[in-house]
């Protein structure tokens, strides 16, 4: 109504202790923060390549990424190093994953690259990958020996109509035309120049320290809708027989089988490509990094369990959960509770939070959060 209150210190609303909960069921997870590489097939088209497990990107003047809870260490992908002998990549794959039903990976990408800027400088155009449906025992790249659907993308927008947002089935790069891009069909649906990926991502500038570090060559921004110089938050999801692949939110493409037969069953990967012969005229600024690699099984085709919040109270020294368990099994031992203070800051475990079995399901029980709103989760 129009009408204003005759006591207006009188007339408000208040919401306290707003919760958010969310079930997560992980299939396979790294966070890097450690050398994990004994747990990852590591495939390389040659020398001229390299993967660094437990690389420390602070080093580069590059922040924490978004869900690494402060640690600055992730793993560091390079290609064409030195040596211009062709198009050189690496691909990583988890050791033994083998995925069945619905599922999607997630992780955290950072693209560096050499300057100056909006251009690049020489050899400055390479590409992050990463797929699914691979039997995880190969080079992932855009040869015949490449299996599942996969995708590359630029960090600079180097490539122009030729693609910096890349979809491919095994070895086929689908075109413009194909229908896979949500930007569209027209020539320029892979550029990062189209619309659709412009007003997504708004070009960024080199970290200070590279700026610093190389004057005269990391400087300048990147054009609107490159993605490079900046955390992106990069989703594949596989549903049914189609996979859809997201930057940030940013549906950017979906394979589906009519565009060509592939699997979607088996392993993952995620690595490096530079395409072209080139090499970078500043290796050192020349990079891809992943970071907190996570793997969620989406449920579709089988639900051994399910867990619904039923109630959830705070008093003035404790947090409770009740949480109910239908189907399949589940001991206290498998479930965490996890919270943050805002969507944008990663979520942690809760410390002092414990969970016994109760009829029915489970009782969580915390210490009471710091003053201020907090949003929990249940990690299974």
């Amino acid at each position: 109504f129009s009408s204003v209150s005759d006591n207006p210190a009188t007339s408000f609303g208040l919401v306290d202790n707003l919760r958010v909960i969310e079930i997560v069921s992980p299939l396979f997870g790294d966070d890097f923060d450690s050398d994990s590489s004994g747990n990852w097939a590591i495939h390389k088209s040659s020398d001229d390549t390299a993967v660094t497990f437990g690389y420390d990107y602070s080093a580069d003047g590059i922040p924490a990424a978004p869900n690494s809870d402060g640690s600055t260490v992730g793993v560091k992908f390079e290609a064409n190093i030195a040596a211009p002998t062709g198009a050189e990549a690496v691909s990583i794959s988890p050791v033994g994953l083998d995925l069945k039903g619905d599922y999607e990976v997630r992780f955290d990408m950072w693209i560096n690259a050499n300057g100056p800027f909006p251009g690049g400088g020489g050899g400055s155009t390479e590409f992050l990958t990463a797929g699914v449906g691979t039997t995880g025992d190969h080079l992932q790249w855009a040869a015949d020996t490449a299996d599942g659907a996969w995708f590359g993308v630029t960090g600079e927008g180097g490539s122009g109509n030729s693609g910096d947002f890349r979809a491919h089935i095994g070895g086929a790069r689908q075109a413009a035309e194909s229908g896979a891009y949500e930007a569209g069909s027209t020539a320029d649906s892979r550029n990062n120049t189209n619309a659709h990926y412009a007003d997504a991502f708004p070009g960024q500038s080199p970290p200070a320290a590279q700026a610093a570090a190389f004057p005269g060559k990391q400087t300048g921004a990147l054009q609107h809708g490159a993605v490079g110089f900046a955390w992106r938050q990069v989703s594949i999801t596989k549903v049914g027989d189609s996979v859809t692949w997201a930057i940030d939110g940013v549906t950017i493409a979906t394979l589906g089988q009519a565009l060509g037969a592939f699997t979607t069953e088996g392993n993952i990967f995620v690595g490096y490509y530079d395409a072209f012969s080139s090499v970078s005229d500043n290796p050192a600024t020349s990079f891809g990094l992943v970071d907190n690699l996570m793997v969620h099984d989406l449920g579709a085709d089988e639900e051994p369990s399910a867990l619904e919040i039923t109630t959830i109270s705070v008093s003035e020294n404790k947090v409770e959960l009740h949480v109910s368990l239908a189907g399949g099994e589940l001991s206290p031992g498998q479930l965490s509770l996890q919270s943050t203070v805002a969507f944008e800051v990663a979520f942690a475990d809760v410390a002092g939070a414990s969970v016994e079995a109760v009829a029915g399901g489970f009782k969580i029980t915390a210490p009471a959060p710091a003053p201020g709103q907090q949003f929990y989760r249940v990690k299974f």
